[in-house]
């Protein structure tokens, strides 16, 4: 009897776990994709030179170092790059794309959005400000969340690269994978997953 229940909260599991993955991967053909918002840019503006994906590189970086800084999990800059790159593809977003330093406060409000939202203790904005070396106030950071916000039309729950890993990983019966090769796996793509977070190319649908 125990062990038909085992089975059948396997089946429920496992059902749960498909049903997930199909709902995350409609949400990233649907209202959370990327396209390549740095076509057809100008090789110099205004401003000097538009962003690039060099500093698109250096900002995914930068969102990390704030995560392992203030202890939070690495999930969280997965979804602050996310709000960021949906931000930049947008059409509210593109113009910040030829100010350099409108690019670094956007990606200040991505961090601290995706903070608020994702861990329990929160930054202020006025924490968030002080990042930017005294050239931004925390009314700035606020007013481009909103911006940010109104972008995305509110959606702030993107599907990490993690969570697929996860929910993949739990489809394989336990009799057919241990405790300390699961966790390897999740190690190895962890891994690979904090270095593809700076390379622009697999932000792209």
């Amino acid at each position: 009897m125990n062990y038909s229940i085992t089975m059948e909260q396997q089946c429920i599991a496992f059902e749960s776990d498909v049903s997930t993955i199909h709902v995350m991967l409609k949400q990233e053909e649907s209202g959370y994709q990327v396209c390549d918002y740095f076509l057809n840019l100008p090789k110099s503006c205004p401003f000097g030179q538009p962003v690039d994906a060099i500093a698109r590189s250096a900002i995914a970086d930068w969102c990390v170092k704030i995560m392992d800084v203030c202890k939070y999990q690495r999930e969280t800059a997965y979804v602050a790059i996310s709000y960021l790159d949906r931000f930049m593809a947008s059409p509210e977003g593109h113009s910040i794309l030829l100010d350099r330093s409108l690019f670094q406060l956007a990606a200040l409000a991505s961090v601290y959005s995706a903070v608020k939202i994702n861990e329990q203790q929160v930054l202020g904005s006025t924490f968030i400000a002080k990042l930017s070396n005294g050239e931004r106030t925390s009314i700035d950071v606020e007013k481009m969340e909103l911006r940010l916000l109104q972008a995305l039309e509110w959606r702030v729950n993107p599907p990490t690269p993690m969570a697929f890993v996860q929910h993949h990983l739990a489809l394989i019966p336990w009799t057919e994978l241990d405790t300390l090769t699961r966790q390897a796996v999740i190690d190895l793509a962890r891994y690979q997953l904090n270095a593809c977070l700076s390379s622009y190319e697999f932000a792209l649908e």
